[in-house]
This record gives C-alpha cells, structure tokens and sequence, in this order.
C-alpha cells in the first residue's frame, strides 16, 4: 500500500466532534460521541471484533468506564483529563491505546467548567443506557 494511500485514509477517519471550550485552555468532546466513534472502529474491525469479551454471554451489550484525573501541569496550573475505556476489551483496558479521550482542560477537577461537563455527560450517558 502506498504512503499516499495510507495518508488519505487516516484523513478520512472522522474522530468525532472536538471543542474548544470558551475563555479555557484545551478540548472536550462528547460522550455519546467517543462512545459511538470507539465502538462503531471495534465493531467493524473483524480483527478486534472478534476479541471482544461479552459479560454474562449478552452479545452487544457493553460495559463503559468513566475515568477524570486531576494533574499538576506545573506549579501553578492544573490540568483535568477524562477519558473512557470500554472493559469488554478485557486486558487491553490497562494499555493507554485503549483509552479514549474526553477532555483535556486546563482547570482544576474542582473548577465549574468540569461540573458543567460532567453534567453533560451524565445527560449523554443517560441517553446511552435507554438505547437498547
């Protein structure tokens, strides 16, 4: 496969919608729309598809944890990173390729920004559970 080949389908690939947040440093995105960008990419890959694990032998039903983690970027900023991982990847959910980014703010976990988006994904994450 040529380079120009490779290089045109990785800028084919739509990674879903990524914000910017107003009067903050960095980029959210969605929940709804990381949770169908990860699971539509491991369900239509027949290598990973096949390796997913389903939970009590139900087929198609997934498992998505929510993960926010507060970090010194330095001294005097903090940094807020959320990410979701899904556990029917079995061991794969302890390497870094099988997180998918959230947000990637400068704030503080405790800032009214992050309520706000967590709010939102609350919302999203309820819509999710009710799509059978």
């Amino acid at each position: 496969m040529s380079d120009k080949k490779v290089d045109k389908f990785v800028k084919s690939l739509d990674i879903g919608h990524v914000s910017e947040i107003p009067n903050y440093l960095g980029v959210s995105m969605t929940v709804t729309g990381v949770v169908f960008m990860t699971l539509d990419l491991h369900l239509w890959l027949p290598y990973v598809r096949n390796k997913l694990i389903w939970f009590n032998e139900i087929i198609n039903h997934f498992i998505i944890q929510f993960s926010d983690d507060g970090a010194s970027e330095i001294s005097d900023l903090s940094m807020s990173i959320g990410s979701l991982t899904v556990w029917n990847f079995g061991d794969k959910v302890r390497s870094r390729d099988y997180q998918y980014l959230l947000q990637c703010l400068s704030v503080s976990e405790k800032d009214q920004v992050m309520e706000d988006l967590w709010k939102q994904r609350t919302e999203g994450m309820l819509v999710l559970e009710g799509s059978d």
